[in-house]
Formats: structure tokens, sequence, C-alpha cells
């Protein structure tokens, strides 16, 4: 079996600690980390994903070892995989083509004009419908965030990460933005990690469901996750043991 993320140990740099984290992510699966708000899904989104600090004993993202020394990588998130939140906003001097345009010109080095082409193609994919040719600061927060989607995958990443990209838009919208993510990690191959506090959507299409606070770090697999004919492994059972309580799904 091919792994898109691996790690033992995982904790993200920050006070107070949230419990280890041991993850083997298939190829291919969709793992959602799912807690209540305030609850530090966005840091161990970043840390999985080796954009903040961690400590842990084992890191490997697409096959690249992010604990091995690597002058060439600085530090940074592999390109193996990439990463879409309002954390890291378009460029504000480009408009929505050209901020997906770019990367491509930089990155894989195509012409002016082939970089154009495959832009509209990306942003045809990920179904953008506002004005190509406006500056981020006239877009809505759909457009935008689907903007950032274009471009993280013109880099063909075989692993994306996603914070919550479910508060974009009202509940009767939710299942049309998991489709496109579902639709769109098969069209380019990706892996996905996913940080939201949708359960729906983590119990129809997650392999794997993480929680983890100060207390203890569950990965549950789909069966575990939602098996509401067992209280000890139920999904609801654990998180009402640690103290929290999911909206009912």
């Amino acid at each position: 079996m091919t792994f898109a993320l691996q790690c033992r140990g995982l904790r993200p740099g920050i006070d107070p600690p949230l419990a280890a984290v041991d993850l083997d992510v298939p190829a291919g699966s969709v793992v959602v980390i799912a807690a209540r708000s305030g609850a530090y899904r966005g840091h161990l989104l970043q840390a999985l994903a080796g954009l903040s600090p961690v400590r842990c004993q084992m890191h490997v993202i697409s096959g690249v070892d992010l604990l091995a020394p690597d002058r060439r990588r600085g530090g940074r998130r592999p390109a193996g995989s990439g990463f879409i939140s309002h954390a890291y906003p378009l460029l504000s001097n480009l408009n929505a083509c050209a901020n997906v345009m770019l990367p491509l010109m930089y990155h894989r080095k195509l012409p002016r004009r082939e970089a154009m082409e495959a832009a509209h193609d990306l942003l045809d994919a990920v179904e953008f419908q506002a004005d190509r040719t406006a500056l981020p600061a006239f877009l809505d927060a759909d457009a935008r965030w689907r903007a950032l989607l274009a471009r993280a995958l013109g880099n063909r990443p075989p692993l994306l990460f996603l914070d919550e990209p479910f508060e974009l838009d009202n509940v009767e919208h939710w299942t049309a933005i998991g489709a496109l993510l579902l639709s769109l990690a098969r069209q380019f191959g990706c892996t996905l990690i996913i940080e939201t506090a949708n359960l729906a959507f983590a119990r129809e299409h997650a392999s794997q469901t993480i929680y983890a606070d100060a207390q203890a770090s569950l990965v549950l697999s789909a069966e575990q996750a939602f098996a509401h004919s067992d209280t000890h492994t139920s999904w609801t059972a654990y998180l009402n043991r640690l103290g929290t309580y999911p909206s009912a799904v």
C-alpha cells in the first residue's frame, strides 16, 4: 500500500500541546480532522502539512521525510502537497487568472500563453464563476477560495490539505462543495486531508476521522467513527467522554 502521509507521535508546537497523533493515510483516501470550534483543528492541520513546528518521531509527506536534513527545502512544505486556507491569500495585485497562472510559469516553467490556457482550465475545473480579471479585493469569499484551490491544483499535488472549506457557504450548499472536492480528488489523483466541523461529510466520505485535544488522540476508521450500535466505539461516545458535544448529524 502506498501512503500519502505517515506520522508517529506528532504534536503541534503549541501550548498547551495536543496529544500525540499516529497516522497512516493511504494514497487516494479522504481524512477529516473534526472537533468543536476552537479545539486546535487548524493547528493540527498545519502541523500535519509541515507548515508549523512539530514534535514527532516520524513525519513523511508524499515520500519526503520532513525530519531528514534538506537545505533546499529549508523547512518549507514539500512540493508533493498543496495547502488551501484563507491564512494564505491570493496575491492582492494580481487578478484571479494571473494568481493561478503565475505559479504555472514559475514552478512548471510553462510559456505565458500555455500557462494562461492551463489557468483557465483549472478555474473551469473548480467551477469558478466570478470575473477572472478582477483583483482579489473585488471577489467574494467563495470566488477567492476557488481561485486558491485552482492555484494549488496547478502543481498537480498528490496530497491536498484544506482548512475548513465548508464555512464559505450555507448548509444547503455543503453537499455541492463536498461533491466538487471529491470530483477534483478523482480528476487530479489527490489525497484529501480536510479540517472541518462538517460531520455529515466525515460520516459519508472519510476513511479516517481524527479527533485530538490535550487529553487524547483518536484516529477512527469509518466504521468506528459512526458505529452507533457500539457505545464504546461510536464517535459521539468518544467525544462525550472527552467533554466535546458535536451537533447531531
